[in-house]
């Protein structure tokens, strides 16, 4: 069993398998406990992101501990569980499956898109808002004066922006529902 064990611990952090129960930490490297119910992040990894540590609840333990805990399993089949998802082999050279590759190859993929759709999105957002600002700054202030170029241009130009800002939420939050 301890070479079971040895193997997955080499291969898999808890990072991974935070990701893989579908957990994420939040910026400050914390989160609210999955383990018991709290309203204040106070779960967190150690340094070497190979054991989680709860003050809340106090659980601890490495990325096996975890899986039994999240899943309410015993030792054989949470193993097993990340073994399989990760593909690992009981075997002397521990290498990912081809198809546990894949798996790794599609979430960077995913995660490099949405990466690529939130900069566009602020890009869009930082162009939209400099337009607000023009047609605020640019209005005429009352009827006989001239309508400035840059006016016209702002009131064209924000909606049109404003529906791409639209257009990019519904792509991102299609992402994120994959």
């Amino acid at each position: 069993m301890s070479n079971i064990a040895e193997q997955i611990k080499a291969v898999v952090k808890m990072p991974q398998v935070l990701d893989m129960c579908g957990l994420e930490l939040n910026r400050q490297g914390k989160m609210c406990c999955p383990l018991h119910n709290e309203r204040t992040p106070s779960f967190g990894l150690y340094a070497d992101n190979a054991r989680f540590h709860c003050f809340g609840c106090g659980a601890d333990g490495d990325v096996i501990g975890f899986v039994m805990a999240y899943y309410e399993l015993n030792f054989y089949p949470a193993a097993m569980r990340i073994a399989n998802y990760f593909g690992i082999g009981f075997n002397s050279n521990v290498k990912p499956t081809a198809k546990a590759a894949k798996r790794e190859r599609e979430r960077q993929k995913k995660k490099d898109e949405e990466a690529r759709l939130n900069a566009e999105y602020i890009r869009l957002a930082a162009i939209h808002r400099l337009l607000r600002v023009d047609k605020i700054n640019f209005e005429p202030k009352n009827p006989q004066e001239k309508v400035d170029e840059r006016y016209i241009k702002a009131c064209h130009m924000a909606d049109y922006y404003e529906y791409l800002l639209s257009e990019m939420l519904s792509k991102k939050q299609g992402i994120d529902s994959k």
